[in-house]
């Protein structure tokens, strides 16, 4: 009798119960961490949820002239042309600063830089949709993409034009403006996708799930390399004298 051991098997169920209970008290914690939602570091949260797409897509004010290059012009009455840079460049960069403006005065020929954007060390340069002669500059343009008109409070120069029709025929106008800009967005949406992969970042930080839209100042986080292939991309590309 003394050869046989006694084996209480519910005290050893009993470990094995509480093995399994500190199991899952660990594994719910750790599967809630899996399924959560991924939150973007602060340095990269924007200061809007709205999209870009929202903005630019509005209605163009009659009048204006779109040009490949993302600059604007419109005729006044007076006979001189305001020039500007059109919202789907400031509401991707953010604001800026404008530099190396010209004087009035000066003559400037369509397709020539009429200025630089400035971010920090990131910048990029704007074309004259006009040949003229400028005859003012405006010393403090809107610099932010929210300004309720940028058409009139964000325009460069006014310019007694050179040959407005034969410039005004190598911009867009109306419903085709209106349909480039749409046929852009698209084209940035994809140029983002790309870019963000090429460098390392996340394409959820500038590009919203939910149908793909883009959000604000989406290049205001983008290093200077990203800047240079949008320059190409978007300005550059489109440049037509």
């Amino acid at each position: 009798m003394n050869d046989f051991s006694h084996v209480d098997i519910f005290a050893t169920k009993g470990i094995e119960y509480l093995i399994v209970i500190g199991f899952l008290i660990l594994i719910i914690p750790f599967w809630k961490y899996l399924n959560s939602p991924v939150n973007i570091s602060p340095v990269f949260k924007f200061s809007s949820a709205k999209a870009v797409v929202n903005r630019i897509t509005s209605k163009i004010p009659q009048g204006i002239f779109l040009d490949p290059t993302h600059s604007w012009a419109f005729m006044q009455r007076s006979g001189l042309v305001r020039v500007g840079v059109d919202n789907f460049l400031l509401s991707t960069t953010g604001p800026v600063n404008y530099i190396d403006l010209h004087q009035p005065g000066e003559v400037i020929k369509r397709g020539d830089i009429m200025g630089r954007l400035m971010q920090g060390r990131k910048s990029l340069n704007v074309y004259s949709p006009v040949s003229g002669k400028i005859q003012k500059t405006n010393k403090h343009p809107d610099k932010s993409e929210q300004s309720s008109d940028i058409f009139d409070k964000s325009w460069l120069y006014a310019i007694e034009p050179e040959n407005w029709s034969r410039d005004m025929k190598n911009m867009l106008f109306a419903k085709k403006a209106e349909d480039w800009i749409k046929k852009e967005i698209d084209r940035l949406r994809d140029f983002l996708a790309f870019a963000t992969q090429k460098y390392g970042y996340n394409p959820g930080m500038v590009i919203l799930q939910e149908g793909g839209a883009i959000m604000d100042e989406a290049l205001r986080i983008m290093p200077e390399d990203i800047w240079a292939e949008f320059q190409a991309e978007f300005i550059n590309a489109n440049k037509m004298v």
